[in-house]
């Protein structure tokens, strides 16, 4: 089916970047988050610990470049970039408080602070925060910026 033959709102819905939620989207959902936490962790104590965090953020920043290139939903780019949120996100936490010592109040107070200046923003700019409208650049990047506030 070209696209030419899509109504409006079909269109839409094929130009979603995101996933269906649904009881499966949950389960993979858990299941990359406990694989982040994990494969950190092991990073991190079976590996040199600098290189190790290195190597994630740029595999990171290859997998929300993959993810914001593509022009629809493509489930192994959007769930690569989820992974690495996840294994990056939680080196970055573990960093934050094990490194530097940044108290988990203080850490958690900043992100509450971000994620509400983020979801206030992409309120204000596309009026609306429904993920079924992720299907503009600009929407994805807020999506992405508001799953990267929530490590």
């Amino acid at each position: 089916m070209t696209t030419a033959a899509l109504s409006p709102a079909n269109e839409k819905n094929a130009m979603l970047k995101v996933p269906k939620i649904t009881m499966y989207f949950w389960m993979a959902k858990l299941l990359t988050t406990a694989m982040g936490e994990a494969t950190s962790d092991f990073l991190v104590f079976h590996t040199n610990p600098y290189l190790a965090v290195v190597g994630c953020g740029l595999l990171f920043l290859a997998a929300i470049w993959l993810q914001m290139r593509s022009n629809q939903y493509t489930a192994h780019y959007y769930w690569f970039a989820v992974i690495m949120v996840s294994i990056f996100g939680t080196q970055i936490a573990d960093v934050t408080h094990v490194v530097l010592g940044v108290p988990y109040d203080i850490s958690t107070s900043v992100f509450l602070v971000t994620l509400i200046g983020i979801l206030g923003t992409w309120k204000l700019k596309e009026r609306t925060l429904s993920i079924h409208s992720v299907h503009t650049p600009r929407r994805e990047a807020f999506y992405w910026a508001t799953i990267v506030a929530t490590l």
